[in-house]
């Protein structure tokens, strides 16, 4: 574990310069943009990487939207607790005899 003793501003030069490195996209969106206008930096370097870094966020969500419509039909399922594992097996021999789609878990 590393401690640093940095005051306010730093702290947000330094989350805004590592976290790209760490997997931007796992960021919360509202608290990066909020952190990005209260942090003020007078080296052009650190505001080019910090405004890629933004792009490229704002690129993977919008792709990882597109990836997520899928249209997935509603499945309805059942549990039923059984008092041991005889239970379970004459329940699901009677189910699958009935035409129903099931299986056996164990928790």
């Amino acid at each position: 574990m590393e401690i640093l003793d940095v005051n306010e501003e730093e702290a947000r030069t330094l989350l805004l310069s590592i976290d790209p490195l760490a997997e931007l996209g796992q960021m919360q969106e509202q608290l990066y943009e909020r952190l990005r206008e209260n942090t003020v930096t007078k080296q052009p370097e650190l505001e080019a990487m910090w405004e890629q870094a933004a792009q490229q966020h704002l690129e993977a969500r919008e792709h990882e939207r597109k990836l997520i419509r899928q249209d997935v039909p509603a499945q309805f399922m059942l549990l039923v607790m059984c008092q041991d594992e005889k239970q379970q097996l004459e329940l699901l021999a009677r189910f699958q005899g009935e035409g129903l789609e099931c299986k056996c878990l164990l928790s």
